[in-house]
């Protein structure tokens, strides 16, 4: 019972502060209908004939400036953290250089695992995981391809079938 008289008594509190409010704003509201109200009951015209000569204007002008600059001192948010950044003096980047064409010749799955790798020129090279052959790191071996990784990227090479 105290907790419906208490509910009723704060409602009645409620109701008692928004009827002020509304009595507050009545003496205000004729001022803002007459304000608002149609000029001789057509409504206005917003859009004008000025204006819209000036929105043409705005939509015909060009820019005479570029819009994307490039700031040579940009600090990659992919870097890793406590990474020192290398500020060149040359304003292009060096290219990747090509790939090598590696061929695999032969894959030993032990321990240890090694791919027997061979160049353009017929070198072999017998290389495990974690170890290079021509810039080309090697990151897994499986029985039918390794996977490798240089500066481009990752990717796999599979064992050709004669």
């Amino acid at each position: 019972m105290k907790n419906l008289t208490l509910s009723t008594t704060l409602m009645l509190l409620i109701s008692a502060v928004l009827f002020a409010a509304a009595v507050s704003i009545l003496p205000e509201l004729p001022a803002e209908f007459s304000r608002n109200k149609s000029i001789t009951g057509k409504e206005k015209n917003l859009i004008n004939g000025e204006s819209l000569q000036m929105i043409n204007k705005a939509l015909s002008e060009e820019s005479k400036t570029e819009s994307f600059t490039y700031a040579g001192a940009f600090e990659s948010p992919f870097r890793k953290r406590g990474a020192l950044t290398q500020k060149t003096s040359q304003s292009r980047i060096a290219p990747i250089p090509d790939r090598p064409r590696l061929s695999i010749k032969g894959i030993l799955t032990k321990e240890n695992p090694l791919a027997i790798l061979e160049d353009e020129r017929g070198e072999t090279y017998i290389r495990g995981i974690g170890e290079n052959a021509l810039g080309q790191e090697i990151c897994q071996i499986k029985e039918d391809k390794i996977v490798l990784r240089d500066r481009r990227g990752t990717y796999e090479l599979a064992v050709e079938e004669k």
